[in-house]
């Protein structure tokens, strides 16, 4: 995960540092994911029940007590969304704050889009190379130079990074290994 230079200064590899990019588009998804979850049960419960006009047996635990679970559980869904939202705000600044430490500015791009704006590989080719004359007649040129930026400006990134960084890739880990184990010993139950 980590390898040490010369000077004795721990350097972050290339796969810890991509994973350290990562942070922030999934931090996205989980914010997206805790909206939408939000969002269906926001409809649920303000979907009133039609009346029993057929005579049929219905649900008779049904009362009062689902909606207001339903209403509690959307209400603290939308709250640790927003408290994600801040986080995410913290942490974009952070990762475009390392990132503009990257000397050449088409490295810095491919990982501001890739990272930070969520762009496709093909969004970041056509912004970067999109006004060239042969773009259309060697685009697999243009996607390899632009993976080819990438690695690079991950290269760089990982040279720049120091231990603080490693602490943060290396907490991060240790938590979601917790979460995963967690989460495989809940399917292992069931």
């Amino acid at each position: 995960m980590c390898v040490f230079g010369g000077d004795g200064r721990v350097a972050i590899d290339e796969i810890s540092a991509k994973d350290w990019l990562k942070r922030y588009q999934n931090l996205i998804v989980n914010i997206n994911n805790l909206i939408e979850r939000a969002d269906m049960l926001r409809t649920k419960a303000s979907s009133p029940r039609s009346p029993n006009l057929s005579g049929m047996p219905r649900d008779s635990q049904w009362n009062g007590d689902k909606l207001s679970n339903m209403i509690g559980t959307y209400i603290d869904l939308e709250a640790e969304a927003n408290e994600k939202i801040i986080k995410s705000r913290k942490l974009y600044k952070e990762i475009d704050a390392f990132i503009r430490r990257i000397r050449k500015p088409d490295r810095k791009a491919v990982l501001q889009m890739k990272y930070l704006d969520g762009f496709s590989w093909l969004d970041i080719q056509d912004v970067l190379f999109g006004n060239k004359q042969d773009y259309l007649d060697k685009e697999e040129s243009y996607q390899r130079r632009a993976f080819k930026l990438h690695q690079d400006g991950v290269r760089e990134l990982a040279a720049l990074m120091g231990e603080k960084e490693l602490q943060e890739i290396e907490e991060f880990y240790k938590d979601e290994m917790i979460l995963f184990l967690s989460s495989d010993v809940d399917d292992n139950k069931s």
